[in-house]
């Protein structure tokens, strides 16, 4: 357990926008090439063969965006991922310098606590496009409301 009340509980956002999409796309996409490989010819049957990694790339993809969080907001911090292979960086809301909205990419820019204090800040992003309009409203309320005064900087 995480050791937070239920009060406290964590905020999970994902980026569902066109998860579903990507689904059904790669699933259709990966019976096609099923079919082609064992009902087609050979030449136009590995053609379609090697539209397999597409497939499945579609696939993970879009469970990926159902399931995987790109942010979750904790009481004292939060955690960002922005995609399924990199790395999750977790920032104390007390670390953030400055969050800026750049187009539709939100920039959070931070120093940890351990690092000098002339250290160049590290950068970590959510894009706002990949969410759901309803999610990323939420998402930047929620943010603001946990975030020290004057360091969120509307653009």
């Amino acid at each position: 357990m995480s050791g937070e009340s239920p009060a406290q509980a964590a905020v999970v956002y994902r980026s569902r926008r066109y998860a579903d999409a990507m689904q059904v796309g790669g699933g259709i996409l990966l019976v096609l090439c099923l079919l082609g490989v064992f009902l087609l010819p050979d030449p136009m049957g590995m053609l379609l063969a090697r539209l397999l990694p597409a497939a499945l790339l579609l696939l993970i993809m879009g469970i990926w965006k159902k399931r995987g969080a790109v942010a979750t907001l904790h009481h004292d911090y939060m955690e960002l991922q922005a995609a399924p292979a990199a790395a999750l960086k977790r920032v104390l809301y007390s670390e953030v310098l400055r969050v800026t909205t750049k187009g539709a990419v939100l920039q959070l820019f931070y120093r940890p606590h351990t690092a000098a204090i002339d250290a160049k800040p590290l950068r970590g992003l959510v894009r706002l496009s990949e969410m759901l309009p309803e999610d990323r409203e939420a998402f930047l309320r929620d943010l603001r409301s946990r975030l020290p005064e004057g360091v969120y900087e509307q653009s």
